[in-house]
């Protein structure tokens, strides 16, 4: 192209100052004088002194580069020139600023974009892969076939950016915008860069270039970074900028503490040359902190940094091994709180002069695992493990978070520490509300403390509630603490039979499993072994496999010979197990029920196995009934065997219980949160763990004793056991004199009938005061075939009838009816005789009509 007189007269005048350069490619070449490199193949000087883009027909790009420092008072200005009309496939960008000279990948600087899809000339910042416009030029601008643009850029020295353009070459430039952008200072590269698709391979040109202005001056000395320990010998030194080597390697001070002494080589990165790499003599030592005490360091331009010290710890990464590292504290029911935040925790504790590396460490239940974060685990140390959102909770404690933490059942769980692989593990507990060994602290706020954290295989016996006035010692040594060594034998805990084929068996403390597999074994009745399993190294709970099956509800015998501890203590053991059987409707009744508790206190539904089998409630429920089936609450999430002839009682406050009701059962109580049931009417349901009704009472409040003027705080008791679970003459109020409540005993108000045919009335004496003793009379009958109908009246010794029990009954085969003593107008009949008259007869006549008169008396308290 033609070349303007003015500009070649500009360059024979301007001295070369360092940073500039002037490029119009009259010499016809660009790979000497001024020295572009990049994609050469990709490029020509054509015959009009333009470089010229002369790529294969493909879709590619292109770019060449050229060292250029310029960034302070610079200025920039070149012309383009493209034969086609720009869009967002065939585009240029004219790099003003890079610290690379490949313009292709990752690179701090500037460059002007021109092209895209809405035709535009616009000033980019780039840092690493991230580009932004921070001048937009007008839209349109070289939407234009083909284009040609003179450009001119200027920065001054505070860095306040222009972009001009001059679409008309006419030479004068209109302004795109100006911005203020100080983001990089140093540059080192110009270039060129072309995106094209195959038909626009040779058609992009550029000349006349021009720049001016200087490198960027620095006065400001290099600012340290980081400090990486890389081997036990080894240091890296990270600074913001580029650094002197003479100064690094020659003149720099260097020394670390703890009679390491100073580097025996001393090395800049031939790539990053703002990296140090440091060797000493001497190894660092491990579990300690060490400090580096830097001086002399400058940039190229001089700038020598301030003296500094830096502190840094070292640690050899060390593999874990069981019992290297302990649960030493679970805060899992952490409501109410008594001093301690309102959040689970697991406190644990580094038993050894080793540093571990946590970062990934799991901490599971049989839920799901929360991964731990990284940090450090030095020797001797604590460290809290907590839910992500409990960070701030424990101020000074030391505490990290492990993201989807699991969360702790307030009842029984087992707690388990692997290694970031789930390959090592490392410890685990198992806890369950015995194992506070306080009633009262096991209600929440407390938490459980390991006793003495040197044994790796204590158990159960080795957990207490923590004697803290706060509820716990989080980050600090517990309060039951103590040396004391293990002389306590192992136990079993609990022995289930999990299938037909299959018994567990849970110790009070962790066995080896070594141990455990060759283990001497009997069990009686007999019942041939197939093999015994263990999960793992140190475990809880052993697995005894059998090659014949068990009989359900059958109670076996099992012994154990020589079990030993880690300790070395050694003892036999025996146990019971039995294979739970399935429940039918009615082998296990609601027995006592107390559903308007005295003020401030709870609710109650005592049970009673009435079979002759076991059976297992775990994911039993206790439910009520309005329009649906529902308030379902769990009886228990564990095993838990339930015997023949066994009384439980079922409650979510069993010390209040006990307190109001004197006359109850040891052992019988177990926590559950019940279904709200109604003072006046309703229902209590009990469910199997497939949701099999097995019991259900619908329940009147009239079903009290009707003398009773208060009827809070009195239970209802089922009278006999084999009776209707919804017949009113199946219930009475607990006697008054043992205390209107008998949860976990044998009832105060029980009756189990005798009928031997006929109709008969028992006892022939009772007295109707709610004294526990014949307080009411049983009407029993035994019929000839069901069905049959008829009705019950009183009548007293003048022949006048007092009361009419049932009339126009559809009697059941068998059964009995109750009579509290009362007359029609529920007032208590006066001491004396009366004449009971039972008719039935057969509606289909296929049964003899039965007419029957009984004598009872109604007596009183002397």
């Amino acid at each position: 192209m033609l070349k303007y007189l003015h500009v070649v007269i500009f360059l024979l005048l301007i001295p070369r100052f360092y940073g500039q350069f002037a490029d119009d490619f009259t010499d016809g070449d660009f790979t000497t004088g001024n020295l572009w490199a990049g994609d050469d193949a990709k490029f020509i000087v054509n015959g009009s002194g333009e470089l010229q883009l002369s790529a294969p027909s493909e879709t590619s790009d292109a770019y060449l580069a050229i060292a250029c420092p310029a960034i302070e008072n610079a200025e920039w200005e070149f012309f383009v020139r493209m034969d086609f009309n720009p869009s967002s496939s065939n585009y240029t960008q004219i790099f003003l600023v890079s610290d690379s000279d490949d313009l292709r990948n990752d690179l701090n600087g500037y460059f002007v974009y021109i092209g895209g899809t809405t035709d535009e000339i616009s000033l980019y910042r780039q840092t690493g892969n991230t580009r932004t416009r921070i001048i937009q030029g007008v839209a349109g601008s070289v939407n234009t076939s083909p284009v040609n643009v003179r450009i001119r850029v200027t920065r001054d020295i505070a860095g306040n950016w222009e972009l001009f353009r001059d679409t008309s070459l006419t030479g004068v430039f209109l302004s795109e915008g100006s911005v203020f952008d100080d983001a990089h200072l140093y540059s080192s590269f110009f270039g060129v860069y072309c995106d094209y698709t195959a038909t626009r391979s040779e058609h992009f040109y550029f000349d006349d270039f021009i720049v001016t202005g200087q490198p960027y001056t620095d006065l400001i000395a290099p600012e340290f970074v980081s400090l990486t320990v890389t081997s036990q010998n080894t240091i890296d030194l990270l600074f913001n900028e580029a650094l002197d080597e003479i100064s690094v390697e020659s003149n720099a001070g260097y020394t670390v503490n703890n009679a390491v002494g100073s580097p025996i080589s001393v090395e800049l990165d031939p790539v990053n040359n703002a990296l140090i790499h440091l060797t000493f003599a001497t190894d660092f030592i491990d579990g300690a902190m060490h400090e580096l005490v830097v001086s002399g360091i400058a940039d190229p331009a001089g700038n020598v940094i301030t003296p500094f010290a830096e502190e840094f710890f070292f640690y050899i990464a060390n593999e874990p091994s069981w019992g290297d590292v302990r649960i030493n504290e679970v805060m899992a029911d952490e409501s109410p709180s008594v001093g301690q935040p309102v959040t689970e925790y697991v406190e644990l504790l580094n038993t050894t002069a080793k540093t571990f590396d946590l970062t990934g460490w799991k901490i599971c239940n049989d839920n799901s695992c929360g991964t731990i974060q990284s940090v450090l685990l030095l020797p001797h140390s604590y460290l809290l493990v907590t839910p992500t959102g409990a960070l701030d909770s424990f101020p000074g404690k030391p505490i990290i978070n492990a993201t989807s933490f699991p969360g702790l059942k307030n009842s029984a769980d087992e707690i388990f520490l692997w290694d970031a692989t789930e390959t090592i593990l490392i410890d685990n507990m198992i806890y369950s509300l015995a194992t506070y060994q306080d009633s009262e602290k096991s209600d929440g706020g407390y938490s459980l403390e390991l006793i003495n954290p040197l044994l790796p295989c204590s158990g159960s016996t080795n957990w207490t509630a923590s004697a803290s006035v706060s509820g716990g010692t989080p980050g600090e040594q517990n309060s039951v603490y103590t040396t004391t060594p293990d002389s306590t034998p192992p136990a079993i805990e609990s022995a289930f039979a999990e299938s037909e084929n299959k018994v567990r068996i849970t110790f009070t403390e962790l066995m080896d499993s070594v141990d455990l597999v060759n283990l001497g074994l009997t069990i009686a009745p007999l019942v041939a072994l197939d093999s015994i399993k263990v999960e793992q190294r140190y475990s809880y709970v052993m697995d005894i496999y059998l090659s014949e099956p068990l009989v359900p509800s059958v109670i076996y015998s099992l012994e154990l010979m020589a079990v030993e501890d880690c300790s070395g203590n050694i003892t036999d053991l025996s146990t019971v197990f039995v294979l739970p059987s399935l429940p039918f409707e009615g082998d296990v009744v609601i027995n006592e029920i107390l559903f308007n508790p005295l003020t401030g206190g709870s609710d109650y539904i005592e049970l009673l196995n009435v079979s002759d089998k076991t059976f297992d409630l775990k994911y039993w429920q206790m439910a009520n009934y309005t329009d649906t089936i529902s308030g379902f609450k769990l009886i228990s999430e564990v095993p838990f065997l339930f015997s023949p002839g066994q009384y439980l009682v079922l409650t979510k406050d069993s010390l209040q219980v006990k307190q109001a009701y004197p006359a109850h059962g040891f052992g019988t109580f177990i926590y559950c949160d019940l279904p709200a049931y109604s003072n006046g009417e309703g229902s209590a349901l009990l469910l199997d763990d497939s949701g099999g009704i097995i019991d259900r009472v619908d329940y009147l409040e009239d079903w009290h004793f009707r003398l009773l003027d208060d009827k809070k705080g009195k239970s209802l008791e089922r009278i006999s056991s084999s009776g209707k679970s919804n017949d009113a003459s199946n219930w009475q109020t607990a006697s008054e004199t043992i205390g209107f409540g008998t949860p976990g005993l044998k009832n105060s108000q029980n009756f189990e009938a005798n009928a031997d045919g006929g109709f008969s009335v028992e006892p022939k004496v009772f007295s109707p005061d709610n004294d526990g003793f014949e307080d009411f009379v049983m009407l029993v009958y035994d019929l000839p075939e069901p069905g049959m109908v008829g009705s019950i009246h009183m009548y007293d010794e003048n022949g006048r009838k007092v009361r009419t029990l049932v009339n126009n009954h559809y009697f059941d085969q068998r059964g009995e009816l109750k009579w509290d003593g009362l007359n029609e107008d529920e007032q208590k009949c006066p001491t004396g005789r009366y004449i009971v008259v039972f008719e039935v007869y057969s509606p289909t006549g296929t049964a003899q009509n039965i007419s029957a008169r009984k004598v009872v008396v109604v007596a009183s308290r002397l």
